[in-house]
């Protein structure tokens, strides 16, 4: 059982929507011409979302064994490292122990003078 929205009187047969004063509005047939018929609108699909991905280089986790064993294979000690790619010693040990990650331009340093590959790619979305 429903009523009408603009009278109040209780609508026996069809329930009409209609706009009035820019409001939908249900009511029963008399008070239609008082509105104008309302027809819904379809409501527009959204284009789905977009996911765009893109990798960036990073330092493969296990670089500090990987420069440990180029820097031994060419019979450099760790200060020897350390003056050819303008660090200090202490800088090639920290790298070593895993205690000091390396930056991208230290990492490319390292890969030219030791012929290595520091870098794996990170897939982001």
């Amino acid at each position: 059982m429903s009523y009408c929205e603009l009278c109040g009187c209780q609508i026996t047969g069809e329930v009409i929507p209609v706009v009035v004063e820019n409001v939908v509005m249900n009511v029963c047939r008399p008070c239609s011409k008082h509105g104008k018929p309302y027809v819904a609108k379809k409501k527009e699909r959204k284009p789905a979302k977009e996911i765009f991905t893109f990798s960036l280089p990073s330092v493969r986790e296990d670089y500090s064994k990987i420069i440990k064993e180029s820097r031994e294979r060419l019979g450099l000690t760790q200060d020897e490292l350390g003056s050819k790619i303008a660090e200090g010693g202490s800088v090639v040990k920290l790298l070593e122990q895993s205690k000091f990650k390396p930056d991208q331009e230290l990492a490319k340093k390292l890969e030219q003078l030791l012929g290595i590959s520091l870098f794996e790619e990170e897939v982001h979305e």
